[in-house]
């Protein structure tokens, strides 16, 4: 087994350098030139996968879920390529398990997919497929070439679901943190036009409480209330909040972001997130395409003059994030059939 290979061989440069030394101390010539020949089938095989952008994309994610290259390998001997390629997409659909009912929502196991920690696993794959596949279907578009998901940026970061529109839930209990969180989101909306102390959707009495918790006037201000105002400036402000506690779990209000960029900013309001995205992506780091749509309002349909996440705007994201994985759903009218 693979345990046995790395207790022995360990899992440096040199392990496959150690395990043929040891096989090939009493070999004859024959073994080895068997060997070589094998070992040169399997850099042929990984060479062509790797060549071939669907194969090396779909490939890809799936030893991302944990497939085990042997596993690909063998169902890729023997067969004609479209074959291949639909025993990989049939594969994947096997690890995502995701159901896409009649009713056009999607579904793990009965239930609809929301945010917990139950679902960050599975709901991690679908929005990496997602981005995996939103690039496959851009380079059949591209006449000049085609783009890579690059996978080896991707395995040396850690990665966050990140709540697209915060709803305001916003963890902070520090005092301090709390008015550097109100001071940059004045700043953010200020670039919008919008001024807490002149704008009419809030009230004489709302911009008090502004006033007072930024200067520390008024002890008894809570910062919950300084959220709400902050929300109904953003035009985050959901007035039945009981109504929305799920929408902001579902599919449509998450993206996959890198876990250090997240915690660094917290539930800030999405100007401000918009703001800390577009400025690491312009410093290099690399932030999934989907997610950078997403925070830059890149799909069809969205509202691109609003500075908020609207609830139409997630509509229009979920579907976009089903249209595109389609291929990879269990359409539930057919499930019955198989």
């Amino acid at each position: 087994g693979q345990e046995k290979f790395e207790d022995k061989y360990g899992t440096d440069d040199y392990a496959s350098f150690r395990f043929f030394s040891e096989r090939f101390e009493s070999a004859d010539r024959k073994r080895v030139k068997e060997d070589w020949h094998i070992v040169r089938e399997y850099y042929e095989t990984f060479n062509e996968w790797y060549n071939n952008p669907l194969w090396y994309h779909y490939i890809g994610f799936l030893i991302y879920c944990g497939e085990p290259i042997i596993h690909i390998y063998h169902s890729y001997k023997g067969k004609m390529k479209t074959e291949f390629l639909s025993s990989l997409i049939g594969t994947i659909r096997k690890k995502l398990k995701i159901t896409l009912t009649d009713s056009g929502d999607i579904e793990k196991n009965g239930n609809p997919i929301l945010y917990s920690n139950k679902t960050k696993n599975s709901l991690k794959q679908l929005l990496v497929l997602y981005n995996i596949e939103y690039i496959v279907q851009k380079n059949k578009n591209n006449e000049k070439g085609y783009i890579l998901f690059p996978f080896d940026l991707f395995k040396s970061e850690k990665w966050d679901i990140e709540h697209v529109d915060s709803f305001t839930t916003n963890p902070l209990i520090d005092k301090e943190q709390q008015k550097e969180w109100f001071r940059t989101a004045i700043d953010d909306l200020r670039v919008f036009g919008i001024d807490y102390k002149n704008a009419p959707n809030i009230d004489g009495s709302e911009k008090e409480a502004a006033e007072h918790f930024l200067k520390d006037i008024d002890p008894n201000v809570s910062f919950d209330r300084i959220k709400l105002i902050v929300s109904k400036l953003a035009g985050e402000y959901l007035p039945t909040e009981e109504v929305f506690k799920d929408v902001k779990n579902t599919i449509g209000n998450l993206t996959l972001l890198n876990a250090d960029i997240n915690r660094g900013y917290g539930n800030s309001i999405f100007p401000s997130k918009k703001k800390e995205i577009t400025k690491k992506d312009a410093e290099g780091r690399f932030i999934p395409i989907c997610t950078k749509n997403v925070f830059l309002k890149n799909f069809i349909g969205v509202n691109n003059t609003t500075i908020t996440w609207s609830q139409d705007d997630m509509e229009k994201y979920r579907q976009n994030i089903i249209d595109v994985i389609k291929k990879f759903l269990i359409v539930e009218s057919q499930a019955e059939v198989q």
